[in-house]
């Protein structure tokens, strides 16, 4: 019986040193502003299958729209060829939640930004009801490319490293849309949108970083090619 319990001691103890200790880790943000960005991260310094549970940093996040955080527009694409002939026959608008690098010799530079991006064929986005259409409050998946279409790409950069839902197996992950507002001013048309989602992302060098419980509000903006105007 004594041996019994012994084993029974050891286990326990094995179990409690593998519980991921970033299980207490919360998100606790009430933004002051309309748009802003909370999420968990979880950083693992090599391949996330030999890494176990414990991350090698964690942080919990909750940037407003207020300085040193941004929240604002990105997005690429050219629907066919661009800059240096780079072939994008798509348009990716996005959200961008930064933060600025206080520390930095220039101003306003961008130390750390989560960007979540979708991608869409070019000719949805030739009138605002075909580019209104694009969204609803409904679940997406990640996209394998960047030619994935009616997918989104989640990045984040951090002081130089740039890690990508692109490279990472996201096939049980997905992306759900809500608090959809269809607006249309002054010729621009955008959708208010508050993104949720959890995603691993992977940096080149086979580090990973896995974002959870991520809550981001900001507005998509309708593209064209670069260099032209719809005829509507």
């Amino acid at each position: 019986m004594k041996n019994y319990f012994i084993l029974f001691l050891v286990l326990f103890i094995l179990s409690a040193c593998n519980e991921d200790p970033s299980n207490d880790l919360i998100v606790e943000c009430q933004p002051s502003t309309g748009y802003f960005g909370s999420f968990l991260m979880k950083f693992y310094s090599q391949n996330l299958a030999t890494a176990g549970r414990t991350p090698s940093r964690q942080e919990s996040a909750c940037w407003e729209d207020i300085y040193p955080f941004q929240v604002g527009f990105t997005g690429t694409g050219n629907c066919g060829e661009g800059y240096e002939m780079v072939k994008s026959p798509y348009l990716g608008p996005g959200i961008v939640v930064s933060e600025f690098d206080e520390n930095a010799e220039e101003p306003f530079m961008y130390g750390r930004y989560l960007e979540v991006r979708a991608i869409f064929p070019c000719q949805d986005f030739s009138s605002p009801n075909g580019f209104f259409a694009l969204f609803e409050e409904r679940q997406y998946g990640f996209a394998t490319n960047h030619e994935d279409m009616g997918n989104f790409i989640v990045e984040f950069y951090d002081h130089g490293k740039r890690y990508s839902s692109l490279e990472a197996p996201n096939q049980t992950n997905s992306i759900y849309l809500s608090e959809l507002q269809f607006i249309s001013e002054d010729g621009v048309e955008f959708v208010d949108a508050t993104v949720h989602f959890g995603a691993l992302l992977k940096y080149e060098a086979e580090e990973y970083l896995q974002v959870e419980n991520a809550k981001v509000k900001g507005r998509f903006y309708r593209m064209s090619p670069w260099g032209f105007e719809w005829e509507e």
